[in-house]
């Protein structure tokens, strides 16, 4: 997705499901890096949606992913 793991790490480590911004999601987005994502990434987005897609799947991870094993 072409973002830095400390600023990721950060987002899930404060996720709360309640909240639309998330704690750190500023940080994330203004250090991801879409020339990194574009050359590794099969199904490109433009480079105006791709924060949006970035958020979608970040979320979908933590909540599908990452929460359930918290509730364990």
């Amino acid at each position: 997705m072409g973002l830095k793991s400390d600023e990721f790490q950060y987002v899930v480590e404060n996720y709360n499901p309640s909240k639309k911004r998330q704690n750190g999601e500023y940080e994330l987005k203004r250090t991801s890096d879409y020339e990194t994502y574009k050359q590794s990434s099969e199904q490109l987005v433009k480079k105006l949606t791709y924060w949006k897609e970035v958020r979608e799947q970040f979320t979908d991870l933590i909540e599908e992913e990452i929460l359930p094993l918290e509730k364990r």
